[in-house]
């Protein structure tokens, strides 16, 4: 396949896909050495959006890029380095995200495995360090068992020229103390146009993990403040700042191993939560992690949560209110939900298994009044959808096969 962007265009009943020369710019995924993954948008003052996602070279070297699209995300600017590193992280789990304050100003917050040896930058990435003052660095400390890192830690850079250059990484959390980790994170701009990182943090005891949250005051990061001290411990969070304004935190909790979805909230931009609720009681034991926890979105029909749970009755992806109402769940070839809004509706974003071994992208409207699951439609191809509603347009990326074994970046356009 070409590994060059592909913009897909619904109109009426037909879904017609081109890729126009000049379309999204296509040179931000035209190298075809780099391993595409993790895109992810961002709505942007003056109808603007932008997009960012990671580049793995051959080396090794994960790089965190950045985009801002001028006309609600048809065309993008040419890519920006964040920063790059060995020791980057952004995984389905916990993915690098981008946030904008109303002052204009980015924050770009992600996972970083310290090195253990000087810098070196690789011989591709030297144009983008000269020009936009990010560095890289290489050999981050050595894997734990089964690969996983030794030591990993929440950072944030920022951005106050729109995103063409950004500040070295510094912690979100003021304990550096290393080989701990503190991973499964998730982070969103609250209403007072502060942050918050919620995360889960090793507790010194294997296989336990509290939950964790800091929040931003003048700009400046706090203290970490644990707000459950047991949780399912390899499961990512959910943050939400809701329509009403309010802190919203999902998560996979963990009650002598029955592992349902919990909700807090905070009416004081986290300063302070609510006590635990289960979200539906699915009452689903496992003496183990399902890594894979909770995404929410707020709409019309208030706080949406979807999750998997193997429940034998009803296992599955599921979709609930806040209140603890269940809408629908999907069939078994479902996986990887994301839920979007567009101020009114809920869009519910889904990869579905196909007979030929491919992956479909399918999305449904979820709408004030439904109770139960209405109709969907395969709009795309790939895996791990994200979305964002602009104007009257609907945009997914998905990850799509590129090169040999490497992946690309898929854009598609859905008429809403």
């Amino acid at each position: 396949m070409n590994k060059k962007l592909i913009i897909a265009l619904q109109c009426a009943a037909a879904l017609y896909l081109t890729a126009p020369a000049n379309a999204a710019n296509p040179n931000n995924f035209s190298d075809t050495t780099h391993a595409y993954s993790m895109p992810l948008f961002v709505g942007l003052a003056s109808n603007k959006v932008g997009l960012s996602w990671t580049e793995t070279d051959a080396s090794g070297i994960k790089h965190l890029y950045w985009a801002v699209s001028a006309d609600q995300g048809k065309t993008y600017s040419d890519k920006k380095l964040i920063y790059a590193s060995t020791g980057l992280s952004s995984s389905r789990l916990m993915r690098a995200k981008v946030l904008a304050k109303k002052d204009g100003s980015l924050v770009a917050i992600f996972g970083l495995n310290p090195p253990t040896v000087a810098p070196k930058a690789d011989a591709h990435a030297g144009h983008d360090h000269a020009n936009h003052g990010a560095k890289t660095e290489t050999a981050p400390a050595k894997p734990a068992r089964g690969g996983r890192p030794s030591d990993l830690q929440i950072v944030y850079s920022e951005s106050k020229d729109g995103g063409n250059t950004w500040s070295a990484p510094q912690t979100v959390h003021q304990d550096k103390t290393p080989k701990i980790i503190r991973g499964f994170y998730d982070s969103a701009l609250m209403s007072n146009d502060e942050i918050a990182v919620a995360f889960l943090k090793d507790t010194g005891k294997p296989h336990e993990r509290d939950l964790r949250i800091i929040t931003s005051e003048n700009g400046k990061f706090g203290e970490e403040r644990v707000i459950d001290p047991f949780v399912c411990d390899c499961c990512n969070v959910s943050l939400l700042t809701d329509n009403t304004g309010k802190l919203n935190i999902y998560y996979r909790s963990n009650i002598k191993n029955i592992r349902d979805i919990a909700h807090m909230v905070s009416a004081d931009h986290g300063k302070t939560f609510s006590k635990p609720a289960i979200v539906l009681n699915d009452k689903w034991e496992i003496n183990g992690c399902p890594h894979s926890g909770p995404v929410s979105a707020s709409g019309n029909a208030g706080n949406l949560v979807s999750w998997f749970s193997a429940t034998p009755d009803s296992p599955g992806v599921r979709v609930a209110t806040q209140q603890g109402k269940k809408l629908f769940v999907l069939k078994p070839e479902a996986s990887n939900p994301f839920l979007a809004s567009n101020g009114k509706n809920t869009l519910m974003l889904w990869e579905e298994a196909e007979t030929s071994g491919d992956r479909s992208v399918v999305l449904q409207t979820i709408g004030e009044k439904q109770t139960k699951q209405g109709e969907s439609k395969k709009v795309s191809t790939g895996t791990n959808p994200t979305g964002i509603a602009s104007g009257n347009t609907l945009w997914i990326a998905s990850e799509v096969p590129g090169q040999g074994s490497k992946k690309s970046i898929q854009l598609t356009a859905v008429k809403l």
